[in-house]
This record gives structure tokens, C-alpha cells and sequence, in this order.
């Protein structure tokens, strides 16, 4: 989808922040200066202002509503990217309890400033921030899942019809057999969010690390090869990189493409087969559990992931899904 149209709506709210500023300061002058002239005038000044910043703001959402389109906007800074997401209707608490949808706000880079420490609210910031990420990249995942299935529940198929090229093309990318669907759709599936967050939240120290902040990599992704990515700043810086990427979506997609590929994830992968063969969600710490194999850290790892989860009512997120 275009991204034009959401870009022309983050500009807007840009300026209506903006303005909103300058009226909240013209606010402040006002109540400053009754002491000189008669309340009245005041009040009615104060009114006009007021209203004023509920008009800049109502003029946004009347216009654009709940017509969102994928796209994605820059912060630049944590208080930038905060407002933006309150203005964009992203409440968190709203999404845990069922009550909204999740508008796709696909954040491009983390601003710099969120390095400044992982309290509640920062915390609340980056959860924020890379959930419509994580959902857009299933979305993207289900959508070639859906043909797949179609594929695969079609009766009049034979066994030995040679496979299209989109089918082959699917199975390299995901490393399967075009001609073992059931193989291919253990495969092709979501990623649980509540992993998904508690894993950029690790590898990324909450969007502090100096690898998220300059090369959008949430998840520490490492490459031996030549290719984009950054040194560690320590010993082994020759033996191995963290990828980088062009955008946060991009390092969320390649994350989702690792668990769904790499034989080092057949645990993960194995497990959401059976709750999906039984109808069940996946559950989070459970799905946790299988990824020893992610860290060097083994089971040490998998313990920290939890306590992410647990600590931060991941699992509550699962059931999101974007507006």
C-alpha cells in the first residue's frame, strides 16, 4: 500500500503540534497579563485560544478517521514519537482489554533519545511503538499463508502436479519442499507479538542499544558474511556483525523470516504447529521456552524472555490485531 497518504497525515499532526504549542504559550501570556487587563477580556481570549487547539486537532480527525493506511513516519525525539502515537489513538491499556484495534503506525527508526533508560513509561513508549510493527509483519506472513492453505485444501490437486512458481519461489525463501505443504505451513505462520516484543525488548536493552539505534536492529540478528550491518564495539568485531536495516519493519520482518526458517527454530515452529492443529492460540511463554537456541545464554535467556513477558503483560497482547 501507499505510503503517501499516511506521510501527508504525520505532517499534519507535526503541525498541529506545532500550533498547539504556540497557543498553549499565547494561554500561559494571557492568564500572565489579567493582573493589567479586565478578566472578562481574559476569559474570552482564553476561550478563543482553547478552542482553537480542539479545532486543530478535531480538523485531523474528521478528515482522516479510522482511514489509516501502512506507512511509515519518523520521531525525532521520545516526546515527538509519544505524542504522535497519542494523536494516532494508540493506547496500549485499550488494545490489552479488547477495546481497540491497533492503528498501523510504523514507526521507521527509533529516536535517539529513547537510550535514555527503560522506566514504565519508556517501557510503555517502545511496546507501543513495535507492536503495529510486529503486526504488520504477520499480516504480511498471513497473507501468503492464506494462498498456501488454499493450496493445500484444494481436493482436485494431484500429489504430483509440478508446483507453480510462486509455490517454489515460497518454499526457497523459507528453506521447505514445494511439495510438502503441511512442511511449508508449519512454516508460514505468525509470530506470537508477546515473544516478538519480549525479544526486541532483550536484544535491544528497550531500543537503548547503539545496534537498534543506528542500524534499526531490533532483534541482534548476527551475519558472518559481507553485508549491512555493525561491529560490535568489543572483542570478536571480526568474526561476526549485527545486520542492519533500512527500517524497524524491516529488522521485524527478518526476525519473523529467521524463527520461521532456520533449523536452530524447528522447536518454535514445531510447537505452533500443535496449538494450530488443536485451534489454540500459541502460548507465549511456552513458545518462549523453545528458544534456547536464540542466545548463548541457552536457558538463561529463556528465563529473562519470560520475566519480559510476565512483567509486562505481554500476553495480553496477543490477541491485537491492526485497525
Amino acid at each position: 500500500m501507499s505510503a503517501e497518504p499516511y506521510t501527508r497525515y504525520v505532517a499534519q499532526l507535526r503541525r498541529a503540534l506545532a500550533d498547539a504549542r504556540a497557543a498553549v504559550d499565547r494561554i500561559i501570556a494571557t492568564i500572565r497579563s489579567w493582573p493589567t487587563q479586565p478578566i472578562a477580556i481574559g476569559v474570552l481570549t482564553l476561550g478563543v485560544l482553547i478552542s482553537t487547539i480542539a479545532g486543530l486537532f478535531k480538523g485531523i480527525g474528521d478528515h482522516h478517521g479510522r482511514s489509516f493506511v501502512a506507512g511509515t513516519f519518523a520521531a525525532d525525539s521520545a516526546a515527538e514519537l509519544e505524542q504522535l502515537l497519542a494523536v494516532g489513538a494508540l493506547d496500549l491499556d485499550a488494545i490489552r482489554r479488547g477495546d481497540q484495534p491497533v492503528p498501523p503506525l510504523l514507526l521507521a527508526a527509533l529516536p535517539p533519545d529513547l537510550a535514555g533508560g527503560a522506566g514504565d513509561e519508556r517501557r510503555h513508549l517502545f511496546l507501543s511503538a513495535v507492536l503495529p510493527l510486529v503486526l504488520q509483519a504477520n499480516e504480511e506472513i498471513l497473507a501468503d499463508r492464506r494462498r498456501l492453505l488454499r493450496l493445500a485444501e484444494n481436493p482436485v490437486r494431484p500429489a504430483a502436479t509440478a508446483p507453480d512458481d510462486w509455490l517454489t519461489e515460497l518454499a526457497d525463501r523459507y528453506g521447505g519442499d514445494p511439495a510438502d505443504l503441511e512442511d511449508l505451513l508449519g512454516r508460514v505462520d505468525t509470530i506470537s507479538p508477546a515473544v516478538a516484543l519480549a525479544q526486541a525488548a532483550q536484544e535491544s536493552g528497550w531500543g537503548g542499544s547503539r545496534f537498534a539505534l543506528e542500524g534499526n536492529a531490533l532483534f541482534g540478528q548476527r551475519i558472518w558474511r559481507a553485508g549491512p550491518g555493525l561491529s560490535p564495539s568489543r572483542s570478536n568485531s571480526d568474526r561476526f556483525a549485527v545486520r542492519s536495516f533500512p527500517t524497524l519493519l524491516d529488522s521485524v520482518r527478518a526476525y519473523a523470516h529467521n524463527l520461521n526458517s532456520h533449523q536452530a527454530y524447528a522447536p518454535f515452529r514445531q510447537y505452533r504447529a500443535e496449538m494450530r492443529a488443536r485451534n489454540r492460540r500459541v502460548d507465549a511463554i511456552r513458545a518462549a521456552g523453545t528458544l534456547e537456541a536464540y542466545s548463548e545464554e541457552g536457558p538463561a535467556y529463556v528465563d529473562a524472555l519470560i520475566a519480559v513477558i510476565r512483567d509486562n503483560r505481554l500476553t495480553e497482547l496477543d490477541a491485537a490485531e491492526l485497525r
